[in-house]
């Protein structure tokens, strides 16, 4: 359940790495015409964040037998 967490903690990554590169190469104007999408992707890889971080701390716990 950790590991698949964690997989889909990535993917949620993916909207935000490809919008912090396209605000990169963006023109000024650009930014205010893509700003409600750009608030949606990172929150989006902010959750995905999130589920990374809350995975690792579960997972490194001692093993119970």
């Amino acid at each position: 359940m950790r590991a698949l967490a964690i997989v889909i903690g990535v993917i949620l990554l993916f909207p935000g790495a490809c919008s912090l590169l396209f605000a990169v190469n963006a023109n000024a104007s650009d930014w205010r015409d893509f700003s409600g999408l750009w608030a949606a992707c990172f929150f989006v890889s902010a959750i995905g964040v999130v589920m990374i971080v809350l995975a690792a701390r579960r997972g490194a716990g001692p093993k119970r037998d």
